[in-house]
C-alpha cells in the first residue's frame, strides 16, 4: 500500500522559514523602501544667467519694499493707474531718480513704488531702494 502522509507534503500557501531566524533576506530589505521616481534635471543654467540671478536677489534683498506689496502679481494695469506705471518705468535706469508718490489714502501710490523698484532690480538690475517719508526724513536728519 502506498499511503502519503498527509503532514510531509508542502502546503503551497505556507511560506518556509528560515533556519536563521531573525536574519532577513535581501528581497525582505528592498521591499521595505520606498519607491524613487527620478526626474531629468533641467539643461544646467548658464554662467551669465546665474551671475543674473544672483545679481537680482541680492538688489531685492537690499530694495527694502513693503512684503505685502511686494508679494502681490495680480495687477490691473488699466485705467490711470497702468499709465502711471508705465510713465514711472520709463524714466528709469536714466541716471539717478528720486520720486515722490503724492496723493490721497488707498491709490496704489506704495505698490506703484514697490512695481518700479522690482522693475529696476529685476529687469535694468540697478540698485533701488524704497522708503516712506518718514524714512526719508529720519536719514536726512541723520546726515
Amino acid at each position: 500500500m502506498n499511503q502519503t502522509n498527509p503532514s510531509t507534503e508542502p502546503n503551497p500557501s505556507h511560506k518556509p522559514q528560515s533556519p536563521l531566524t531573525g536574519v532577513r533576506t535581501i528581497g525582505d530589505v528592498i521591499s521595505g523602501l520606498p519607491v524613487l521616481k527620478l526626474k531629468p534635471t533641467p539643461a544646467a543654467e548658464t554662467e551669465e544667467e546665474w551671475w543674473r540671478r544672483r545679481r537680482i536677489a541680492e538688489l531685492r534683498e537690499k530694495c527694502n519694499a513693503p512684503p505685502r506689496h511686494w508679494k502681490r502679481r495680480d495687477l490691473d494695469r488699466s485705467g490711470e493707474w497702468g499709465k502711471l506705471e508705465k510713465a514711472m518705468l520709463g524714466k528709469l535706469g536714466k541716471g539717478g531718480l528720486l520720486a515722490a508718490l503724492v496723493g490721497v489714502r488707498g491709490n496704489g501710490k506704495t505698490q506703484i513704488g514697490v512695481e518700479a523698484v522690482r522693475y529696476t532690480t529685476g529687469v535694468l538690475l540697478l540698485p533701488a531702494r524704497f522708503v516712506t517719508v518718514t524714512e526719508f526724513v529720519m536719514e536726512l536728519k541723520g546726515t
